[in-house]
């Protein structure tokens, strides 16, 4: 019915494990991110490419050009680089681990895997490729493997602090083990009071509605690096707290500031649905899906769709 008022209540499941509700447009004052300096990357990336005109096999180069396209977001060059490299050296630690993690971040997840026990098979004792073996599985939602992964790489360095807040914390988080959840972040913090482990408390302290706390550890983490992921953690709080204001800008700084991401893209899809901006909600699902089809962009395009049908009875 046209005239009728539309309520949206959403819940967006993401890859950080949170569920989010969304309902009326808020007016608050924007976030302010703090300054931030220009991203050095690309001349970091013409520098590399240009040594490699001059010396087109060297491993070393291709695996850093192949990191330096996955940071901005540029996954197929980033992909096609480390593959490269395989096909000169099928056993380079290096181009094994970027391919399985540009893999497993496109939602490749059987292929992140073969190369993650490819590198495995030549550095068992590599407690790398554990914790990414650990990511991996966790976004598989393979979680009995992910902790077993995590805790061979503690066995490996019990004082690896991301083990505690990347690991262990998000894994306990995901499966509603929250009181674990909290003591792994608070470890983390004991070992690194760096701005992911802040982020990783404030993403707990949101999903038992700690609204506060969330926001003063997000703020800290933001506080110790401009340029962490905790924009997009905000913009889930700033979501949950139906201040959508806020949380527009907090995923629109992440996608300028950092890299494109599809769990970003489906925030500000929901937000858009929820304010019944059609176009635009369609266009950030899209743009999840392109990146990582796994993530709840294909469900969030569904209910933009039923949307717009209600809008027309």
């Amino acid at each position: 019915m046209k005239n009728r008022l539309i309520s949206i209540i959403v819940v967006l499941i993401v890859l950080s494990g949170g569920l989010w509700l969304v309902g009326k447009k808020n007016t608050e004052p924007q976030f302010t991110p703090a300054a931030i300096p220009e991203d050095p990357r690309r001349d970091q990336i013409l520098g590399l490419e240009k040594s490699l005109q001059a010396d087109p096999n060297n491993q070393e180069l291709m695996v850093r050009l192949g990191s330096e396209y996955y940071q901005i977001g540029e996954y197929d060059k980033s992909l096609d680089i480390y593959l490269q490299t395989l096909k000169l050296n099928g056993q380079n630690i290096g181009a094994l681990q970027g391919a399985a993690n540009v893999s497993r971040y496109r939602g490749k997840y059987a292929d992140s895997e073969k190369y993650f026990l490819k590198a495995l098979e030549l550095k068992p004792k590599d407690e790398n490729v554990y914790v990414d073996m650990g990511k991996l599985y966790r976004n598989w939602n393979k979680y009995p493997e992910a902790e077993l992964a995590f805790k061979k790489a503690l066995a490996i360095n019990p004082k690896n602090d991301t083990l505690y807040s990347y690991g262990l914390g998000y894994l306990y988080r995901d499966e509603g083990r929250l009181e674990e959840a909290v003591k792994m972040f608070e470890k983390a913090l004991e070992l690194n009071p760096s701005a992911f482990n802040y982020m990783g408390l404030g993403d707990i302290y949101r999903d038992t509605k700690q609204y506060e706390k969330s926001e003063q550890m997000f703020k800290k983490a933001l506080e110790l690096d401009p340029k962490s992921e905790a924009y997009m953690g905000m913009g889930y709080l700033y979501m949950q707290e139906n201040k959508f204001d806020l949380a527009e800008r907090a995923f629109l700084d992440y996608l300028e500031i950092i890299k494109p991401k599809s769990e970003v893209y489906n925030g500000l899809g929901y937000i858009y649905l929820a304010q019944r901006q059609y176009a635009k909600a369609e266009d950030m699902f899209s743009k999840s899906i392109a990146i990582n089809p796994q993530l709840g962009g294909s469900e969030g395009l569904a209910k933009v769709r039923e949307a717009q049908t209600h809008s027309d009875d």
